[in-house]
């Protein structure tokens, strides 16, 4: 750690991607006046908005609220969306979608209809990785390779829970079971982790 500089972002300069994770995506955005936007939805993704300046309007679902700064909403996944300032000057509002899976962004067409899947939808707004130079053979065979780890991780996971059954009676004693499972589920969710980042990375290649 010694040495390490730590970012410091500020929404009044910054309006672009600022992490760009499977685990998040977060960045600072100027809403611009004007009619309602196109509604939206994340397929896996909940997004937290919190006001930093102007007055916004979140339509979410059937219903809308206007937020003031200092401001926060949360929209669960599969939850359609937009925003829009509104009152006489544009705002800004900070957003995080976690997890932020491709593909991000599901949208619709003018009769509600889900629209064909696309992907880097986020690239858009500048920041993040660049996208890989690996040929497709590798990011496809890499994405195998992970999805292949994972089946067995997992299987050693449920092998374990099966040899927890009944070995706890009470409450009392089920603390030493759960550590056990830990043990065996935490290796399932970190590669959980390494899945989606080849999953993302492999899923561009196929971005407008």
């Amino acid at each position: 750690m010694a040495g390490m500089s730590i970012p410091v972002h500020d929404y009044r300069a910054d309006l672009t991607n600022i992490c760009v994770q499977p685990q998040i995506r977060s960045r600072f955005r100027r809403v611009e006046l004007g009619p309602v936007p196109p509604v939206h939805s994340h397929d896996l993704g909940g997004e937290t908005f919190l006001v930093m300046d102007g007055q916004i309007e979140f339509t979410v679902a059937d219903e809308r609220v206007v937020c003031q700064p200092g401001q926060t909403i949360f929209v669960p996944p599969r939850t359609t969306h937009a925003v829009r300032a509104v009152g006489e000057q544009p705002g800004v509002i900070y957003l995080s979608v976690s997890p932020h899976v491709e593909p991000t962004h599901t949208t619709y067409d003018a009769d509600g209809q889900q629209l064909p899947p696309r992907y880097g939808v986020w690239r858009a707004a500048g920041g993040g990785e660049p996208r890989s130079e690996l040929p497709v053979s590798a990011l496809l065979e890499r994405y195998r390779a992970a999805a292949h780890s994972l089946a067995e991780l997992a299987q050693a996971n449920t092998s374990q829970a099966g040899a927890t059954v009944g070995t706890a009676t009470s409450s009392t004693e089920i603390k030493p079971t759960i550590d056990q499972l830990w043990q065996s589920l935490k290796p399932v969710l970190l590669q959980v982790e390494a899945l989606e980042r080849d999953w993302n990375e492999l899923a561009l290649c196929a971005a407008d």
